[in-house]
């Protein structure tokens, strides 16, 4: 069998991504960028930019997720490693689309609702 060539690697690398990866990490705003493989090591080195950057969530996804993903569809890759993209201006942490209401506005509900519910102490007496 001959061996794969970096650029039959990479290709398998950048397709197995965009079809598994981008649209994962994409519905939380994240995106992870290929930048380097070193066929001597198997280390691939990736970006992870957007939402990912600087998200503490994002090792979790490389670890559990990515990695997996990637050493069952290309085995030459045989260690991932990433870096955060400093220059992403997008917020590392995902914000719902639903407008919950502020701390402060569910404190004071909570403290309107209690006026109509008895204490403990008010069972006792």
């Amino acid at each position: 069998m001959t061996p794969r060539t970096k650029l039959d690697i990479m290709s398998d690398i950048h397709t197995v991504i965009e079809k598994y990866v981008l649209p994962g990490v994409g519905s939380h705003g994240g995106a992870v960028r290929v930048m380097d493989f070193d066929e001597a090591t198997g280390t691939l080195t990736l970006q992870m930019g957007g939402a990912c950057s600087g998200c503490a969530g994002s090792k979790m996804t490389l670890q559990h997720g990515v990695e997996k993903i990637l050493f069952h569809y290309v085995p030459e890759v045989k260690k991932i490693q990433a870096e955060d993209d400093e220059h992403s201006t997008v917020d590392p942490y995902f914000s719902h689309p639903i407008d919950y209401p502020s701390a402060n506005e569910m404190l004071d509900e909570l403290n309107h609702l209690s006026k109509f519910v008895g204490t403990d102490q008010d069972k006792k007496e």
